[in-house]
């Protein structure tokens, strides 16, 4: 598993998966790339497929 590239990607205004649960995930990945975007919620892929690159 240590060789599996991971993104994390959270919407700000997510009402189910709050902003804490994000940065727990980060902790267990310090090398994974972590985007907070916004306005999205719960699922960015859907909400704004239209965003490709983040910076």
């Amino acid at each position: 598993m240590n060789n599996v590239p991971v993104c994390l990607i959270y919407g700000k205004e997510d009402l189910w998966v709050t902003p804490i649960w994000g940065l727990q995930v980060k902790r267990q990945f310090p090398k994974a790339p972590y985007y907070q975007i916004s306005p999205v919620a719960h699922c960015p892929h859907d909400e704004v497929p239209e965003v490709r690159r983040l910076t």
